[in-house]
């Protein structure tokens, strides 16, 4: 996502929670610390399928707003 982000393009990263941290560390040595992330609640794998739609629409406001500002 980094490489994507400096070459201008519009970039989130959906993460959950647990790893915010590391995204935010990975984004800045990649040298986009303002690279937008996105939390959803953990875990993901393993869940049902009706758990990942709610992790889905947990995220999809949250990239439509970074999205919008991504193109101001």
């Amino acid at each position: 996502m980094t490489r994507i982000r400096k070459l201008g393009t519009a970039a989130i990263v959906i993460c959950s929670q647990p790893f915010l941290g590391l995204a935010r560390s990975q984004a800045r040595v990649g040298g986009v610390a303002d690279l937008p992330l996105v939390a959803i609640d953990h875990p993901l794998g393993g869940m049902a399928s009706e758990v990942v739609h709610q992790r889905v629409a947990q995220a999809v406001p949250q990239v439509l707003a970074q999205l919008r500002l991504a193109v101001r």
